[in-house]
């Protein structure tokens, strides 16, 4: 089968090759699935430079998130050979991969393809944060990378919820193509920022920031927050640290805490992880809700799809398509 395999850890252009490697055999616990569809996202990069919570084994094949239509169970396994399943896990990037059942979320047929390739890793994300958040309905939601895929299903679950979404953005231009999103939109200012959340949020500031830059611009969403808010760091794309004014911890009670998508996941049952697929289905099938697409690529055009992957301000998520 063919798979996009790399070697040594790096940037993507650099390392990754396509190859052909045997299909694998699920063990007990195990699904083979024939994938489908499968995105880029940011942690594929920091897997594959090396530096995420999980180190590849070379050689490793690459992708973190997919879709696709189970071939084979191993022992033990619930999930029935034919279904569709939405899922998690290492060497997503291949004709066929082995999914841990745990990590695998059943479909109904015909949900899109498109929004079937990106059903875990961002909307549970976003789930998750809503919760740790806990901004509750008329409450104020900051995050920054306001144009990143996961910040826009972010302000649209949230507005499902009665919270108001802020996003933060670098460009005038980058605001203009998020305002129907329905969210405030605000251009990146470190000194004029919380000036510009207090008059959105009529005085009160933001009750949580989400962080997924790090550097200033974390710094900037931190001092928006209101009294009692909460500071949620949940990626490093500048890969800097936040400088932290401790005023803002003594006199505003401000809370700093870390988010990954893998611990939340593991301390929720698999029981109360599947009714959160379900409670995501209606929301992800539906039209309305925006998932852009930037673009799909066969496997054997994968440096094409990278490129456009690392151009700034692409419309959407770049994706694998197999036959």
């Amino acid at each position: 089968m063919n798979a996009l395999i790399f070697d040594t850890v790096g940037k993507p252009i650099d390392i990754l090759q396509l190859k052909q490697v045997p299909k694998p055999t699920p063990k007990k616990g195990e699904l083979l699935v024939k994938v489908s569809a499968a995105p880029i996202n940011p942690n594929d990069y920091v897997f594959m430079e090396g530096t995420y919570r999980f180190k590849p084994t070379f050689p490793q094949t690459a992708g973190l998130e997919g879709f696709g239509i189970i071939e084979e169970a191993g022992e033990g396994v619930s999930l029935l050979k034919g279904s569709l399943v939405a899922f998690m896990g290492m060497g997503t990037w291949a004709e066929y991969t082995i999914v841990p059942e745990q990590d695998a979320f059943p479909l109904p047929n015909q949900f899109p393809i498109q929004r079937a390739a990106q059903f875990v890793l961002n909307p549970f994300t976003a789930t998750g944060l809503l919760d740790v958040s806990r901004v509750g309905p008329g409450g104020y939601l900051l995050m920054n990378a306001g144009n990143s895929a996961l910040s826009q299903i972010i302000a649209q679950m949230a507005i499902s919820k009665g919270i108001h979404p802020i996003l933060v953005v670098r460009t005038n231009s980058v605001a203009e193509e998020l305002r129907y999103l329905g969210a405030d939109v605000l251009v990146y200012d470190k000194e004029g920022l919380p000036a510009k959340v207090l008059e959105v949020t009529g005085g009160k500031g933001a009750q949580a920031a989400l962080d997924s830059i790090g550097g200033e611009f974390g710094e900037a969403i931190l001092s928006s927050l209101g009294p009692d808010g909460i500071f949620i760091t949940m990626g490093r794309m500048l890969s800097k640290s936040i400088v932290v004014n401790t005023d803002l911890l003594l006199y505003k009670g401000i809370t700093l805490r870390g988010f990954g998508i893998r611990g939340w996941m593991a301390a929720k049952t698999r029981n109360q992880l599947l009714e959160t697929s379900q409670e995501l289905i209606p929301l992800i099938q539906d039209p309305k809700f925006q998932l852009p697409v930037a673009g799909e690529f066969p496997i054997q055009s994968y440096k094409e799809a990278i490129r456009l992957n690392e151009q700034p301000g692409k419309p959407g998520k770049v994706i694998f398509r197999f036959a």
